[in-house]
């Protein structure tokens, strides 16, 4: 593997993750809306 593929990786890596915290955020957001409205 060369040095731009390791970075490449990493970048992608952060990219999902914050993807990931993002969907996490916004899932829990709904679910405290679902319950204040039940």
């Amino acid at each position: 593997m060369e040095m731009s593929d390791v970075y490449l990786v990493n970048y992608l890596y952060i990219i999902y993750n914050k993807k990931r915290k993002l969907n996490l955020f916004f899932i829990s957001c709904k679910d405290i809306l679902d319950k204040k409205y039940s």
